[in-house]
């Protein structure tokens, strides 16, 4: 198996990025430094990076409901509660399939698989998330058809959504599906729309 797909399937990263710590020196195979992109990892070898020795897991997805006021990031200088704070101890190598901002809750799904996790964060594999979003006032049907059709705002153009709208009342309940997700995308669209988003939480990922 080539070096680079055998550190990603140790869970460490993708392959792309498992390349640049090849060519940084930073993989030990048998003890000595490889930068050798093409190597063909052996059963008898023995792969080490950040002092630890590599094994390939079978791939695994874990679903965790994320709450609110909870960052997706292994560490937080401000020393806010961080997910790793609330999984198990044997999900602490497991790394996030995207991110849910803080103020956001729902589906977070994890995996110690690099490659399966790039595959779903790769926009063009257009996988579907779904978001249950609780909006301030109701939303009007011209706005909602703009959304829909994909607005720029700032500049970044956002996407085409189709929008559901679960219940109207002085804050309003959608439904919206995204196959890719920019940073703060739902909040953006409906803030630039004067309808700020007082909930956010994520419903599915994939079909």
């Amino acid at each position: 198996m080539r070096l680079n797909k055998y550190i990603a399937r140790a869970g460490i990263c993708s392959r792309r990025a498992a390349d640049e710590l090849i060519k940084e020196g930073l993989i030990i195979i048998n003890g000595q430094v490889s930068t050798d992109l093409s190597y063909q990892v052996s059963e008898t070898d023995k792969v080490e990076y950040n002092q630890k020795i590599l094994t390939i897991k079978k791939a695994s997805l874990y679903a965790f409901h994320k709450p609110k006021n909870c960052l997706t990031t292994k560490f937080d200088p401000e020393g806010r509660t961080i997910i790793y704070d609330l999984l198990p101890k044997e999900l602490e190598n497991y790394s996030p399939i995207g991110r849910l901002d803080y103020n956001s809750e729902g589906l977070l799904l994890l995996t110690n698989d690099g490659e399966l996790k790039r595959y779903y964060e790769l926009p063009k594999n257009k996988i579907l998330r779904t978001y249950k979003v609780r909006i301030f006032g109701k939303l009007l049907d011209s706005d909602k058809k703009q959304i829909e059709a994909g607005v720029t705002i700032d500049g970044i153009k956002y996407q085409k959504q189709k929008l559901k709208i679960t219940q109207i009342a002085t804050n309003s309940w959608l439904e919206t599906s995204l196959s890719e997700g920019k940073n703060r995308e739902i909040r953006n669209i409906f803030s630039y729309f004067d309808h700020p988003v007082s909930r956010l939480i994520r419903i599915s990922f994939g079909k």
